[in-house]
């Protein structure tokens, strides 16, 4: 993809700060967005048949949830809360979608992701 594009796109997303406790979605709500951690820390928790939430994971920098709801019209398969103060980037489909190539925005988010979590891993841990 051109410069031009790959920049345009990645103007796209917003810039999102939760606190701990914040709900960023819940399962089963239908959502559009796709969200890459910069920055803190967040829980990805199941519900399953009415009972309590269990958590399957925990997320750090350089990571991105939300990727199902964001490329189908399907629920939240997880709800994500925030364990602490967290800078989140977000797109959402439509303008994902505005990219005539889905193939090009894949790769432009792709790249973005492999050079968040490059960064993550050198300022956190290759360095120290």
């Amino acid at each position: 993809p051109d410069l031009y594009k790959r920049l345009e796109f990645l103007n796209s997303f917003r810039s999102v700060v939760v606190d701990p406790g914040d709900v960023i979605f819940e399962q089963g709500e239908y959502g559009n967005q796709l969200y890459i951690l910069e920055s803190g820390a967040v829980d990805r928790f199941i519900t399953k048949e009415n009972g309590p939430p269990i958590l399957v994971s925990s997320l750090g920098p350089g990571t991105s949830f939300g990727m199902t709801a964001f490329m189908y019209p399907t629920p939240r398969t997880s709800t994500i809360r925030a364990t602490e103060r967290s800078v989140l980037w977000t797109v959402d489909r439509p303008t994902f979608e505005n990219y005539r190539d889905e193939r090009e925005a894949s790769q432009i988010l792709s790249s973005a992701e492999q050079r968040q979590l490059r960064k993550t891993l050198e300022e956190h841990f290759l360095f120290r």
